[in-house]
């Protein structure tokens, strides 16, 4: 490992496949990371008819930008407690607001719940006067790719889109046909291929479904993007080849890929988390001037 960041025991629950599993330790998780925020930011609860959002907002608000956050765990895991973890970070790395949602989970509520709740907290905030080119979607791991089909759907309903999105090893092929399946088989101590195809057929029937696998999507118009993966993850290769896609499409994107590190490392701190979230405050910030690069 290139970081110093001790991976957490929290993957040995993940990698059960249990669901119940998976959403103990990522509750856990996600109060601890958001606990060395204490005192810089305050939560507001809303309520929508199926789901919870809440509101993370900074002590120091310098930026308009709003960012409506996706938390992963493989569309079965997850919801407001774990959400603060990487929400709270946002917000408070880059001195904003977060919106982060708790959208319902499989296999209770299998897709397309989970892009409905999404969508209902988009149009939340543009009917709280939040202009759509000031919301930046974000979200890690199904997170990220949720994020990335929320912004096909948005762009297929013909309404005004978000400014950007930050998708942090987002998963974007549930087929789960890339390379680096094979490539970094036995590096990623975060995932394995058995857990994710578990996952997958709890979430959908149709994989391919470009809402649920936006690497399969018309990705012409769609907006400024920012992907960030770990060199050792087994997912990278969704990273990559979205971002070669969308590079053919004629798409403004940006892909940074840290050497060594492994699934959504970002959540787990370190040196290399910190120059993640210096990538995505540039980002955020520079939305006005976008431009076309990648970088390993």
């Amino acid at each position: 490992m290139n970081d110093q960041v001790r991976i957490p025991d929290f993957f040995r629950n993940f990698q059960e496949c249990s669901p119940e599993a998976a959403r103990r330790g990522q509750d856990e998780r996600g109060l601890r990371m958001a606990g060395k925020y204490a005192g810089q930011v305050e939560y507001v609860r809303e309520a929508f008819e199926y789901f919870e959002g809440e509101w993370i907002l900074p002590r120091e608000l310098q930026n308009s930008h709003v960012i409506l956050y996706l938390h992963g765990g493989g569309y079965v895991a997850g919801n407001l407690c774990y959400a603060r973890g990487l929400g709270t970070a946002l917000a408070v790395k880059n001195n904003c607001r977060v919106f982060s949602v708790g959208y319902r989970l499989a296999p209770e509520h299998p897709y397309p719940a989970a892009l409905q709740d999404s969508l209902t907290a988009f149009f939340f905030l543009t009917g709280e006067g939040i202009a759509p080119q000031n919301i930046v979607l974000a979200g890690e791991s199904s997170g990220g790719g949720l994020a990335l089909g929320l912004a096909l759907k948005i762009r297929d309903l013909g309404v005004p889109g978000p400014g950007g999105v930050v998708a942090v090893s987002p998963w974007t092929d549930l087929t789960l046909k890339g390379a680096s399946f094979q490539e970094n088989a036995g590096k990623d101590p975060s995932l394995n291929q058995t857990v994710l195809d578990y996952y997958a057929c709890l979430y959908t029937d149709d994989r391919k479904n470009p809402y649920v696998s936006p690497l399969f999507g018309d990705l012409k118009d769609f907006p400024p993007a920012l992907l960030l993966a770990g060199g050792n993850e087994i997912l990278l290769s969704d990273s990559r080849d979205f971002y070669q896609r969308l590079k053919e499409e004629g798409g403004k994107v940006q892909l940074h890929i840290a050497p060594g590190m492994w699934h959504a490392y970002i959540l787990y701190g370190g040196r290399r988390s910190e120059e993640d979230h210096q990538i995505i405050r540039n980002f955020i910030n520079n939305l006005d001037t976008k431009k076309d690069s990648a970088a390993e």
